[in-house]
Formats: structure tokens, sequence, C-alpha cells
């Protein structure tokens, strides 16, 4: 399993889009341990709450 980031950057007022692909994923939450096996596998190599976290962040409510 391994991630890709492809960032979107330079739109207006500074909007920007990050797609992240887990390729080899499950239906998983990134950062966690899936709770039901048959979700399949969840990787470990990033937190989709600390990405959140960290994007929120960066472009704050005005």
């Amino acid at each position: 399993m391994h991630v890709t980031r492809k960032t979107y950057s330079h739109g207006r007022d500074g909007a920007e889009v990050i797609l992240f692909t887990i390729h080899g994923g499950g239906h998983t939450w990134p950062g966690r341990q899936p709770k039901l096996k048959w979700l399949g596998a969840s990787t470990q190599d990033i937190s989709a709450n600390d990405l959140m976290w960290e994007f929120f962040e960066r472009h704050k409510r005005k």
C-alpha cells in the first residue's frame, strides 16, 4: 500500500485542493486500525485527522 498526494493551489482567494490517493487500501479511515476486518487494510502512513486539522489551520475562516 502506498499514498500519493497531489496539490492544486493558486485558486481564487487562496483556494487549495489536496488529493490523497491510497493505493491498495480498503474502505477505512487513514491513520486508524479498522474495527471490522472485512473493510480492508488501513494505511498508517498518514492520519486523516491530522491532515484535516493542518488544512483548516492554514485556511482559517474569514
